[in-house]
């Protein structure tokens, strides 16, 4: 279960993601981003798993539709059809779900951009699923709005341990609280390939990539890199330090910037 958070606020998105796929006993299989930062679209796109998800959006957009979109409300606007897309490419080669067939294939993702309709910045989570929300039923490929969002769920002892507990009511500095989010969520435990009857092990690692998405200016890197290796299991405690993001900028600069 691959690391992803999104903090939505009113003049800019912050975004983090871990950068590991590991097979169904925990092996790390390949250290890999799991994000796109594409400005035609005017957002950023972090999804779970193998990010092979976010491969077929981008060959949606460039070779299947016609014009593809430019700007992030016509990106919004061809989602629904771009996942039924994904998922029936998902289905055919039964690329995510259990190894058994327990668990059905599917996928998730995440949207952050600027919408010069609403003229606001906006965030959604995305879903090849249906789901009950507050009495109603929301129906699979529907983009649904999110302020903030974070998975997996990382323990209580975790937390303590990276100094994020009690959470706070409200996140002032979103970026130095994602890095420490998933030095926690690397520490916590949890159900591989969320596999009911399967065992319990440790899939946050590879490395933190940050994004910070505003209307005139992107920035992404490595917020820290942990040193698991393809062939082994993630050791949680390995690598472990936390470090706050203006002295990350101070000591390594900013990886990339496009804008």
């Amino acid at each position: 279960m691959t690391a992803i958070a999104m903090w939505v606020g009113p003049s800019e998105i912050a975004v983090a993601s871990d950068g590991v796929a590991y097979d169904y006993g925990g092996t790390v299989r390949q250290i890999h981003a799991k994000q796109i930062v594409d400005l035609a679209w005017g957002a950023v796109v972090p999804a779970p798993a193998w990010g092979g998800v976010l491969d077929y959006l981008r060959v949606y957009i460039a070779a299947i539709i016609d014009p593809p979109p430019f700007g992030f409300d016509e990106f919004l606007r061809v989602l629904p059809d771009a996942g039924r897309w994904i998922m029936q490419q998902i289905a055919d080669r039964r690329l995510v779900g259990d190894v058994d067939g327990s668990s059905p294939p599917g996928f998730q993702m995440l949207i952050g951009g600027v919408s010069d309709e609403r003229q606001r910045y906006e965030g959604y989570w995305f879903g090849s699923v249906s789901f009950e929300s507050e009495g109603k039923t929301i129906e699979a490929f529907t983009p649904v709005p999110v302020q903030a969002f974070a998975k997996p769920e990382a323990s209580e002892e975790a937390l303590k341990e990276v100094g994020l507990w009690p959470i706070p009511a409200t996140i002032d500095d979103p970026l130095n609280f994602a890095i420490g989010l998933m030095d926690a969520q690397r520490r916590t435990p949890m159900l591989l390939h969320n596999q009911v009857d399967g065992p319990r092990g440790y899939g946050v690692g590879g490395f933190c990539q940050i994004t910070k998405f505003r209307k005139d200016l992107v920035t992404t890197f490595f917020a820290k890199r942990w040193p698991d290796k393809i062939g082994e299991k993630i050791d949680p405690t390995s690598g472990y330090s936390f470090t706050s993001y203006p002295d990350l900028l101070a000591d390594e600069g900013e990886d990339e910037k496009v804008g």
